[in-house]
């Protein structure tokens, strides 16, 4: 599959490309990462590079985010978000 045609899938799945970018960008991050490496929650993923894995998690459902709602105190951070498995 091109990996336009993912991106497309998983852009209707998150609703925003900004949200898309976001968690495509943290999956990416784990999936890559030397010191705490998460595998791919996909099967046949072999062969993939880790953005299409990225993509097809969220176009299968196997990530998606949460809003997390800042404290409402005058010091609080701005919204973020987390990725659930």
């Amino acid at each position: 599959m091109m990996n336009s045609v993912r991106v497309e899938q998983a852009l209707r799945k998150v609703g925003s490309p900004q949200k898309l970018v976001n968690l495509v960008g943290n999956r990416v991050r784990e999936l890559s990462s030397k010191t705490q490496k998460s595998p791919p929650l996909i099967e046949g993923a072999q062969g993939l590079q880790q953005l299409d894995i990225a993509l097809e998690e969220i176009i299968q459902g196997k990530i998606t985010y949460e809003r997390l709602e800042p404290d409402p105190g005058p010091d609080a951070p701005s919204p973020s978000s987390k990725i659930i498995r």
